[in-house]
């Protein structure tokens, strides 16, 4: 059995790929192709990142998702991967399929390091006849862009020039890729770019299909989701998280606030234009990643004129 893991950043169509997988698994398995997450509670394959962090001895750092994905100690991570080993090894006794996918954003985000990378595709090798991984790169001012948006979705009251002047820059794809290369080599990792010229049929479902050895067609697409906020929603979410908790203390929805912005919508407050960088606020972003993105292309795409 082979497999195609999809290193998902985030914001780059890693919720359509999994919904994808997700809506068609048994399509998919008819197929010949084996789609199986073990933690069916999250939609991003986080046992694999778990394995790999098991497997050096190293932990989640962000304590928000310690929290969310139950893994306060290293027996907690250790009981998880343990747990992934004994599914991922059943299954591969019994599987007939001759492809097994997975897809986790967790994947770039946990394994920071090239020793990372290296222990996760030790695991996966050392049960799969071949392992292949792909990676969607999107603009990085499309990413800053949606990342705001989110926040403010979140509770945020920012705006976005304040959001921008505490980001980090770290969206450089050329130092993702090179961590990746590093660990794996450079035959293994498929790098491709979310921009309708590049993608097969313009379309992502469509491409990562191709990627996988099949066809989208007949099968189901995923709704859209994580669509863009309009300027009138950001405004009026940004004027309600100034005044009403998003969620109550226990972590549920805050019915005061869904019902003060489901009035907005019937006022129609929150209409308007999908909502847009400010001007020169691209350019900015562009120039940061120029350099990166020049290197990359030169280096894996030298038919491209630019990387996007």
């Amino acid at each position: 059995m082979d497999a195609v893991i999809h290193i998902g950043l985030p914001k780059c169509g890693s919720t359509s790929i999994q919904g994808f997988l997700a809506l068609n698994a048994e399509g998919l398995a008819a197929r010949g192709i084996r789609y199986a997450p073990c933690d069916t509670r999250f939609t991003s394959q986080i046992e694999l990142g778990i394995a790999a962090l098991d497997a050096v001895g190293a932990g989640v750092a962000n304590a928000h998702a310690r929290r969310v994905f139950q893994l306060e100690t290293p027996d907690d991570m250790r009981q998880r991967a343990a747990t992934f080993a004994a599914f991922l090894d059943a299954g591969i006794a019994q599987w007939p399929e001759a492809l097994y996918v997975a897809s986790s954003e967790h994947l770039a985000v946990w394994l920071d390091t090239p020793e990372k990378i290296a222990a996760l595709d030790t695991f996966l090798t050392a049960r799969f006849a071949s392992v292949r991984y792909v990676v969607y790169l999107r603009p990085q001012s499309e990413i800053v862009l949606s990342n705001y948006s989110e926040s403010v979705h979140r509770g945020s009251t920012e705006s976005f020039e304040a959001y921008l002047g505490h980001q980090s820059g770290g969206h450089n794809h050329r130092a993702l890729v090179r961590r990746w290369e590093k660990a794996l080599g450079g035959d293994r990792l498929s790098i491709r770019l979310l921009t309708p010229d590049f993608l097969t049929d313009s379309d992502l479902i469509a491409d990562y299909c191709a990627q996988i050895g099949t066809s989208v067609q007949g099968l189901t697409r995923p709704p859209r989701l994580n669509s863009a906020m309009t300027d009138g929603e950001i405004r009026v979410r940004r004027v309600l998280n100034r005044v009403l908790a998003l969620r109550k203390s226990g972590g549920g929805s805050n019915l005061l606030y869904r019902g003060a912005l489901k009035l907005a919508h019937l006022l129609r407050l929150t209409g308007g234009a999908p909502h847009e960088l400010p001007r020169g606020h691209r350019a900015a972003i562009e120039a940061h990643y120029a350099e990166s993105n020049e290197r990359l292309r030169a280096r894996y795409f030298p038919d491209r004129k630019t990387l996007f």
